[in-house]
Protein backbone atom coordinates (compact mmCIF):
# COMPACT_ATOMS: atom_id res chain seq x y z
CA UNK A 1 0.00 0.00 0.00
CA UNK A 2 1.61 3.30 -1.23
CA UNK A 3 2.04 5.98 1.31
CA UNK A 4 0.33 9.15 0.84
CA UNK A 5 3.08 12.18 -0.18
CA UNK A 6 3.26 13.79 2.88
CA UNK A 7 3.48 17.32 0.96
CA UNK A 8 2.90 17.74 -2.59
CA UNK A 9 6.12 17.45 -4.70
CA UNK A 10 6.24 20.80 -6.20
CA UNK A 11 7.14 21.77 -2.47
CA UNK A 12 9.57 18.99 -2.18
CA UNK A 13 11.48 20.40 -5.00
CA UNK A 14 11.95 23.89 -4.11
CA UNK A 15 12.16 23.41 -0.51
CA UNK A 16 9.47 26.24 -0.11
CA UNK A 17 6.29 25.21 1.49
CA UNK A 18 3.47 27.46 0.93
CA UNK A 19 0.68 27.68 3.95
CA UNK A 20 -1.75 26.37 1.05
CA UNK A 21 0.01 23.55 0.84
CA UNK A 22 0.60 22.96 4.60
CA UNK A 23 -3.36 23.23 4.26
CA UNK A 24 -3.56 20.47 2.02
CA UNK A 25 -1.64 18.23 3.26
CA UNK A 26 -3.38 18.81 6.78
CA UNK A 27 -6.50 17.95 5.29
CA UNK A 28 -5.03 14.67 3.79
CA UNK A 29 -4.35 13.88 7.37
CA UNK A 30 -0.52 13.47 7.00
CA UNK A 31 -0.06 16.54 8.73
CA UNK A 32 -1.31 17.55 12.14
CA UNK A 33 -2.34 21.27 12.93
CA UNK A 34 -0.23 22.70 15.72
CA UNK A 35 -1.04 25.90 17.37
CA UNK A 36 0.00 29.21 15.60
CA UNK A 37 3.32 30.95 17.66
CA UNK A 38 4.58 33.64 16.03
CA UNK A 39 8.21 34.37 16.68
CA UNK A 40 6.89 37.85 18.43
CA UNK A 41 3.92 36.45 20.41
CA UNK A 42 4.53 37.23 24.30
CA UNK A 43 4.15 33.86 25.93
CA UNK A 44 2.36 34.08 29.22
CA UNK A 45 3.32 32.46 32.42
CA UNK A 46 1.04 33.02 35.55
CA UNK A 47 2.01 31.77 38.60
CA UNK A 48 -0.80 29.93 40.41
CA UNK A 49 -0.30 28.00 43.59
CA UNK A 50 -1.05 26.67 47.02
CA UNK A 51 0.23 27.73 50.22
CA UNK A 52 -0.59 25.48 53.57
CA UNK A 53 -0.87 27.54 57.01
CA UNK A 54 2.73 27.29 58.46
CA UNK A 55 5.48 29.82 57.91
CA UNK A 56 7.86 27.17 56.58
CA UNK A 57 6.29 27.78 53.16
CA UNK A 58 7.24 31.49 53.00
CA UNK A 59 10.47 29.82 51.25
CA UNK A 60 8.00 28.25 48.80
CA UNK A 61 6.47 31.62 48.14
CA UNK A 62 9.72 33.67 47.55
CA UNK A 63 11.10 30.51 44.97
CA UNK A 64 7.30 30.98 43.14
CA UNK A 65 7.99 34.92 43.00
CA UNK A 66 11.45 34.81 41.82
CA UNK A 67 10.45 31.98 39.09
CA UNK A 68 7.95 34.64 37.73
CA UNK A 69 9.73 37.27 37.34
CA UNK A 70 12.22 35.55 35.65
CA UNK A 71 10.01 34.44 33.18
CA UNK A 72 8.93 37.74 32.64
CA UNK A 73 12.41 39.51 33.01
CA UNK A 74 11.20 41.86 35.88
CA UNK A 75 13.41 43.55 38.34
CA UNK A 76 14.85 42.46 41.13
CA UNK A 77 12.96 45.98 42.81
CA UNK A 78 9.87 44.36 41.44
CA UNK A 79 10.54 41.05 42.98
CA UNK A 80 11.90 42.34 45.79
CA UNK A 81 8.16 44.50 46.11
CA UNK A 82 6.29 41.61 45.41
CA UNK A 83 8.14 39.75 48.18
CA UNK A 84 7.65 41.28 50.52
CA UNK A 85 3.92 42.36 50.04
CA UNK A 86 2.90 38.94 49.69
CA UNK A 87 5.06 37.46 52.64
CA UNK A 88 3.07 40.44 54.88
CA UNK A 89 -0.41 39.29 53.91
CA UNK A 90 0.86 35.47 54.05
CA UNK A 91 2.39 35.91 58.19
CA UNK A 92 -0.56 38.02 58.78
CA UNK A 93 -3.31 35.35 57.57
CA UNK A 94 -1.07 32.74 59.64
CA UNK A 95 0.04 34.57 62.45
CA UNK A 96 -3.46 36.94 63.21
CA UNK A 97 -6.18 35.55 60.36
CA UNK A 98 -6.29 32.31 62.01
CA UNK A 99 -5.01 30.19 59.04
CA UNK A 100 -2.29 28.59 60.68
CA UNK A 101 -1.83 24.79 60.74
CA UNK A 102 -4.81 24.65 57.77
CA UNK A 103 -3.90 22.63 54.69
CA UNK A 104 -4.36 24.73 51.13
CA UNK A 105 -5.30 27.99 53.28
CA UNK A 106 -4.07 30.79 50.93
CA UNK A 107 -3.72 30.66 47.29
CA UNK A 108 -1.92 32.95 45.00
CA UNK A 109 -1.90 33.96 41.31
CA UNK A 110 0.41 36.66 39.79
CA UNK A 111 0.00 37.55 36.18
CA UNK A 112 1.59 39.98 33.80
CA UNK A 113 -0.20 41.74 30.76
CA UNK A 114 0.94 45.23 28.80
CA UNK A 115 3.87 45.77 31.79
CA UNK A 116 1.16 45.08 34.68
CA UNK A 117 1.65 42.66 37.18
CA UNK A 118 -1.52 41.44 38.55
CA UNK A 119 -1.52 39.72 41.73
CA UNK A 120 -4.80 38.05 43.45
CA UNK A 121 -3.76 36.63 47.16
CA UNK A 122 -6.42 34.60 48.68
CA UNK A 123 -6.50 33.36 52.26
CA UNK A 124 -9.45 31.34 54.51
CA UNK A 125 -8.73 33.47 57.25
CA UNK A 126 -10.93 35.22 59.27
CA UNK A 127 -12.94 38.16 57.22
CA UNK A 128 -10.01 40.83 57.10
CA UNK A 129 -10.47 44.10 55.32
CA UNK A 130 -6.82 45.74 54.48
CA UNK A 131 -8.15 48.47 52.46
CA UNK A 132 -9.98 49.53 55.85
CA UNK A 133 -7.82 48.95 58.30
CA UNK A 134 -6.22 52.31 59.57
CA UNK A 135 -3.18 53.45 59.07
CA UNK A 136 -0.07 53.43 61.56
CA UNK A 137 1.01 56.88 63.29
CA UNK A 138 4.23 56.68 61.41
CA UNK A 139 5.43 60.23 63.03
CA UNK A 140 5.28 58.96 67.07
CA UNK A 141 8.22 57.89 68.46
CA UNK A 142 9.11 53.91 68.36
CA UNK A 143 8.28 53.58 71.82
CA UNK A 144 5.20 54.95 71.38
CA UNK A 145 3.97 53.24 68.70
CA UNK A 146 1.97 50.35 69.19
CA UNK A 147 2.85 46.97 67.46
CA UNK A 148 1.43 45.80 63.99
CA UNK A 149 -0.01 47.58 61.31
CA UNK A 150 2.96 48.38 59.49
CA UNK A 151 2.65 45.36 57.14
CA UNK A 152 -0.45 46.84 55.82
CA UNK A 153 0.72 50.44 55.60
CA UNK A 154 3.85 48.50 53.03
CA UNK A 155 1.97 46.49 51.12
CA UNK A 156 -0.42 50.01 50.48
CA UNK A 157 2.69 51.73 49.24
CA UNK A 158 3.94 48.95 47.32
CA UNK A 159 0.96 47.64 45.01
CA UNK A 160 -1.77 49.96 43.92
CA UNK A 161 -5.62 49.21 42.88
CA UNK A 162 -6.02 47.10 45.88
CA UNK A 163 -9.49 45.86 46.43
CA UNK A 164 -10.65 43.54 48.88
CA UNK A 165 -13.79 41.20 48.92
CA UNK A 166 -15.15 38.29 50.66
CA UNK A 167 -16.38 35.25 48.55
CA UNK A 168 -17.53 32.30 51.45
CA UNK A 169 -14.56 31.26 53.43
CA UNK A 170 -12.43 33.65 51.44
CA UNK A 171 -10.63 37.44 51.67
CA UNK A 172 -9.55 37.93 48.11
CA UNK A 173 -7.29 40.66 47.71
CA UNK A 174 -6.52 42.40 44.46
CA UNK A 175 -3.53 44.32 43.46
CA UNK A 176 -1.30 45.75 41.21
CA UNK A 177 2.40 45.79 41.63
CA UNK A 178 3.62 48.71 38.86
CA UNK A 179 7.54 48.05 37.55
CA UNK A 180 6.35 45.34 35.19
CA UNK A 181 8.15 44.96 31.73
CA UNK A 182 6.80 48.10 29.33
CA UNK A 183 5.50 49.66 32.44
CA UNK A 184 6.18 53.06 31.18
CA UNK A 185 4.08 52.30 27.68
CA UNK A 186 0.78 50.99 30.77
CA UNK A 187 1.26 54.19 32.34
CA UNK A 188 1.32 56.36 29.35
CA UNK A 189 -1.78 54.08 27.99
CA UNK A 190 -3.84 54.49 31.75
CA UNK A 191 -3.19 50.60 31.80
CA UNK A 192 -1.90 50.93 35.25
CA UNK A 193 -3.25 53.67 37.58
CA UNK A 194 -1.47 54.51 40.28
Amino acid sequence: MAKKALIPRTAEATGVVAPGLVALAIARGNLKAAPCVWHNQEILYEADFLLNGNLGELERLAAEVGRFCAAHSLSEEVEFDLNLALEELFVNSVRHGGCEGLANSTRVRIGCEAGVVRVQFHDRGRPFDLTRASEPDTMAPLALRPAGGFGIHLVRHLMRDIEYRRAGEWNQVTMKCPGGAGAEEAEEKGWASR
